[in-house]
């Protein structure tokens, strides 16, 4: 799992030629007896507050605040880097390196503002000022080699897994990929916002009057065999994203055994139409169709943003047997896990990128063009 360094810092001092004047903000934070005004006892713990990354790599910034006393003090955090060119930065702090050079991510605390540096280079990079360990580059999907746990962008990746494929959508045509588009919906397009840098995302599109019934715009499917696999991907709906009335919005499936005898559980984004959605796991192979819903943490997913998801799946010993394993984390936080899961006993045989809008009721369709992206996706097993 991921390893940081913490390190205490205030926002009354200059960090890293970024001054800041202590005074009481416009927008106070909150703490256990109401609001705080931050002044210049107000501390807070930034984690960690410099690094240096591979270009493609990943480090998750975290802050925290406490007043004099040291009890905890809570408000709304933003961030910002000072050369998205080579770093970029989410609304949570997770950091995606892009290319060489230097940036400054900085915090902001209604007016008090505090940064920590990033330094990117061109190769892998190790030793006490890589935040998360050793790190290595980007395997090639004909090249797959043992998988780097909490190194580069996929914090969230058990230690030891065999890299199956790494998609950056370079291309429609990558070893082990199939697409399947018979209504010219899926595509590969420009997105400057995604956080990895990349050229380029995997875009299914949803045409007004798309009918909200059994089939998605297209599918893209990886086949493999793996008793316990990793998914991790960048995912974004369009801002203007039309829910369906069911609640239903589909992403991915994960496929056991083969041929007409394969039997899926599927991930949607579950919510109102207007949204915010959450991730829920639908169990269609075993269990009477149960639904894993986010259980540790329920992150919301908002239109119009890119979140980072990871999965981990791993198979029951037998058909139904109480001891297989699901987990999902949302931009570096853990959402979900169910250790007793029943799954299949079969190795988990093909994911489907198949993003079905509902899935039910053909008398619903869409009343204006929207879209669902991925960006790059790694999967992983044993």
């Amino acid at each position: 799992m991921r390893a940081r360094l913490p390190v205490l810092i205030s926002f009354c001092a200059s960090v890293l030629a970024i001054s800041a004047a202590c005074s009481d903000s416009a927008n106070p934070i909150t703490g256990p007896d109401g609001p705080v005004a931050l002044n210049p006892s107000t501390s807070v713990v930034v984690s960690p507050n410099q690094a240096t990354l591979a270009a493609g790599s990943h480090v998750a910034l975290k802050v925290t605040s406490a007043d004099s006393s040291g009890k905890p003090v809570t408000g709304s955090v933003t961030w910002s880097s000072s050369d998205t060119t080579v770093a970029k930065v989410s609304g949570n702090g997770d950091v995606v390196a892009v290319a060489p050079g230097q940036a400054v991510i900085t915090a902001h605390v209604g007016d008090i503002r505090a940064a920590a540096t990033v330094q990117v280079s061109a190769t892998s990079v190790s030793g006490p000022n890589s935040p998360n360990g050793p790190t290595t580059s980007t395997p090639t999907p004909s090249s797959p080699t043992a998988g780097n746990g909490a190194s580069g962008l996929w914090t969230d990746e058990p230690s030891g897994f065999r890299i199956l494929t790494d998609q950056r959508w370079n291309s429609m045509a990558s070893p082990g990929w199939e697409v399947y588009d018979t209504h010219n919906h899926v595509s590969l397009v420009s997105d400057p916002s995604v956080p990895t840098g990349a050229s380029q995302v995997l875009q299914f599109a949803y045409p007004r009057g798309f009918s909200g019934g059994g089939y998605g715009p297209g599918l893209v499917r990886y086949a493999m065999s793996a008793g316990e696999i990793y998914l991790g991907f960048y995912w974004k709906l369009s801002p203007n994203w039309q829910g369906h009335t069911v609640g239903v919005n589909k992403m991915l499936y994960f496929f056991q055994r083969q041929g007409e005898n394969r039997e899926a559980v599927f991930l949607v984004a579950h919510g109102a139409p207007s949204g915010p959605f959450h991730l829920q796991i639908s169990n269609e192979a075993s269990d009477n169709g149960r639904w894993w819903t986010q259980n540790v943490n329920d992150v919301p997913l908002v239109p119009g943003q890119w979140y980072k998801i990871e999965l981990h799946l791993k198979k029951s010993s037998a058909d139904g047997a109480p001891d297989g394993l699901v987990e999902w984390w949302v931009d570096g936080q853990l959402a979900a896990r169910y250790t007793s899961a029943k799954l299949r006993g079969a190795n988990f045989s093909e994911i489907h990128i198949d993003p079905v809008w509902g899935g039910v009721d053909n008398s619903i369709s869409k009343t204006h063009d929207d879209y669902q992206r991925f960006g790059s996706i790694r999967i992983s097993g044993r």
